[in-house]
């Protein structure tokens, strides 16, 4: 009777959970209006031996034709930060990207699991649970309009699979849904531009900066800027003009000039690319990091369509 009341004192143990993703739900932020703070870290299972860490803060306006967004990234080589047993758990970055951002909260279940059929393409026994998270939050984002953020609790999902095998396929298959869409960027990838007329339109710009780097780590901050429902190319190849109606947070133009045509082997899905040169430059104002100006004169473009 004592070892059975002994054994029943002990902690239950910790079940036995792999592929554990931690996504903290939108939170407002006291920078301005409509702007939100959010968080992804998928499980580095989904990754090739690390974390993917994601913080984005965003807003939209303009009635939702424009959207802005800060999004810090960083690829954690070898390193797990959050850590659930499908109860309770950890998330903690120490110093794995430097003075940019501190975490360590307690992760706590607050509710009941749900069954996900599949996840990331992946199935198995995949659930998703509602958690709270407790400690220290801390995102130095070295600027005036948004200083530096804190947070003592947030909210969010764990998903993670319960136990036993996961399959996941080593390819995502194959959509075919029509698209066209004309993509340019810089040489050293800092700066690049996207303009689709799929779904009512859109044209956005994005740049990297660099946030710092550690042996585990080089994060950099992505800021883009989006503009939608207007049509952004015009013309026919070999020869397409990108435009942007006034009274939009992105001003500027541009041309591509096509070149060397390249069209996807037979299957279900017909791809054409065309790679291109693109020259142009495009200006907008980003809250915290001020203006930003991308200047396209390059090779590294192309237009695509899908059908």
């Amino acid at each position: 009777m004592l070892a059975l009341a002994g054994a029943l004192a002990l902690p239950a143990p910790a079940l036995a959970v792999d592929h554990v993703s931690l996504y903290v739900s939108p939170s407002a932020l006291a920078a301005g209006t409509g702007w939100r703070l959010s968080a992804s870290v998928p499980a580095r299972e989904f990754q090739r031996g690390g974390e993917l860490l994601g913080l984005t803060l965003r807003r939209r306006f303009l009635s939702g034709r424009a959207e802005e967004m800060h999004a810090l990234r960083a690829a954690l080589s070898g390193v797990t930060t959050v850590t659930f047993n499908g109860r309770r758990g950890r998330w903690n970055v120490r110093n794995y990207v430097g003075p940019v951002l501190s975490v360590n909260m307690q992760i706590v279940a607050t509710g009941v699991a749900l069954p996900l059929r599949d996840y990331r393409g992946c199935t198995g026994a995949f659930v998703e649970v509602p958690v709270a998270l407790n400690g220290m939050f801390v995102l130095r984002t070295q600027t005036a309009f948004f200083g530096t953020i804190r947070r003592a609790r947030l909210r969010g999902v764990v998903i993670f699979n319960q136990g036993g095998p996961a399959g996941c396929p080593s390819t995502a298959p194959l959509g075919c849904a029509p698209f066209t869409s004309l993509n340019a960027w810089n040489a050293a990838a800092t700066q690049s531009l996207h303009a689709s007329p799929n779904g009512g339109g859109v044209l956005g710009i994005s740049f990297r900066q660099t946030a710092g780097s550690t042996p585990i780590a080089n994060p950099d901050w992505y800021h883009v800027m989006t503009v939608s429902q207007f049509a952004p190319l015009s013309g026919q190849l070999p020869t397409l003009a990108v435009r942007i109606p006034p009274s939009l947070p992105i001003t500027g133009s541009g041309i591509f000039t096509a070149g060397e045509t390249l069209e996807s082997p037979p299957g279900s899905c017909s791809m054409t690319t065309v790679r291109g040169t693109f020259a142009g430059t495009f200006r907008t104002r980003f809250a915290g990091w001020g203006v930003r100006s991308l200047t396209a004169e390059v090779d590294q473009a192309a237009y695509v369509e899908s059908r």
